[in-house]
């Protein structure tokens, strides 16, 4: 599965030019590839560009991932940075909200530099269905979009 990039809109249409009046704090929201049967191991979920706030990550579970199973969403410099295995809860289907845990960046969360969110599977999954969004805005100055 290829991690998905996080742009500001206008930059995926080829030939579009952005103004410099680009509203400040455009908050966007953007779906990872679906999981299905989810292996063991580390799932690349979203490409981080470099001063990008992360604000919220949500996790769908729409078929309860079997067998003995831990979650936790995070990147490169903490495996359970925004969702610990509490919250994620594979094994139980529904919403989760890296709001309603206390990890470092659960209430959101700047990177200074490039990085990767990603959902670390352990244990023996045997089946499942897992969606992830994440919300997020861009530092307009880095972008040189600022008015």
């Amino acid at each position: 599965m290829a991690a998905v990039d996080l742009f500001y809109p206008p930059k995926q249409a080829p030939g579009h030019k952005t103004a410099k009046s680009a509203r400040l704090g455009l908050n966007l929201r953007t779906k990872a590839t679906r999981l299905v049967g989810p292996d063991l191991g580390t799932h690349e979920l979203f490409n981080i560009p470099k001063n990008c706030f992360i604000n919220e990550i949500h996790l769908y579970v729409s078929g309860a991932v079997a067998g003995a199973i831990t979650g936790t969403v995070g990147d490169g410099g903490a495996v359970d940075r925004f969702m610990d295995n509490t919250i994620t809860a594979l094994g139980t289907t529904g919403w989760k909200s890296s709001r309603g845990d206390a990890q470092p960046g659960s209430q959101g969360y700047l990177y200074t530099a490039k990085d990767t969110i990603d959902l670390v599977i352990g244990g023996t999954p045997t089946a499942g269905t897992i969606d992830a969004w994440v919300s997020y805005q861009h530092d307009w100055d880095e972008l040189d979009l600022a008015p």
